[in-house]
């Protein structure tokens, strides 16, 4: 596939403050729904848990992922949420991933948050003008939600890896929501420089926007990630070697 498949498994990457508004969508008639508490008739008030929304992207046979439009989902669709809602967010997420099977590429905002908090964030999402002009123009193929009548992961290490120790899945969400706020903001300050960034004139322009974001924070990654995030990383355990997946210790 040539580029990475789940972005967030290392620093790789990350993070928030972006507010900058989608000025160039329309809104649409399609916005995606989910089932709510008055159509269930269950609410669960004042109990946390992780909440899922995922974008599933376009892929067309042959063609590579359009890595891109993670990045205008971060940036327009769910940083706006995020700056709304974050002190009811006590931990959120990003994942990345593009692989030739049933999700195919897809996009995931992950967060921590009371059942109700999570109807409100589904809410917003819904609303996206940014969300429906990619619908519209079919990049982005189906969006769906954890129904908010159940809390189906209530403990903070529940969306971890299993083969993890107990004290990493618990502490991991943590480390990952930093990357992921730092992702989010070399978005914010590899666009807002652009001229005209703030409110695009077309969908193509949207796109080269945000195409050439992704390559630029790619490069970054590639030239600057090592030293910035791998070895600060390491400098924080002592610079204890760490098993690689060569299967050979190294330090950073």
């Amino acid at each position: 596939m040539g580029k990475r498949v789940t972005l967030l498994h290392f620093p790789t990457i990350l993070v928030l403050l972006a507010l900058l508004p989608a000025g160039c969508a329309t809104r649409g008639s399609t916005a995606p729904q989910y089932p709510t508490a008055a159509q269930t008739g269950r609410r669960v008030e004042g109990t946390k848990g992780w909440w899922y929304v995922r974008f599933k992207m376009a892929w067309p046979e042959g063609a590579e992922p359009s890595w891109y439009l993670d990045l205008i989902l971060a940036h327009r669709v769910v940083s706006p949420i995020l700056r709304q809602f974050e002190k009811d967010l006590e931990l959120w997420r990003f994942h990345r991933r593009a692989v030739r099977d049933q999700a195919g590429h897809q996009f995931s905002f992950i967060f921590f948050a009371p059942s109700a908090t999570a109807q409100m964030v589904y809410a917003k999402v819904t609303i996206s003008d940014a969300l429906a002009q990619l619908s519209n123009a079919g990049l982005v193929a189906a969006v769906s939600y954890d129904s908010p009548r159940n809390i189906a992961k209530p403990n903070i290490e529940d969306t971890s890896d299993p083969n993890w120790s107990p004290d990493l899945q618990k502490a991991w969400p943590y480390f990952v929501m930093g990357a992921s706020e730092t992702w989010l903001r070399l978005i914010e300050l590899h666009v807002q420089p652009v001229p005209g960034s703030a409110r695009c004139k077309s969908l193509q322009d949207l796109q080269a926007l945000y195409a050439a974001a992704n390559d630029s924070i790619d490069r970054l990654w590639q030239k600057e990630g090592s030293h910035a995030f791998l070895h600060h990383l390491n400098a924080i355990f002592g610079y204890v070697p760490v098993q690689f997946y060569e299967k050979r210790q190294i330090s950073f």
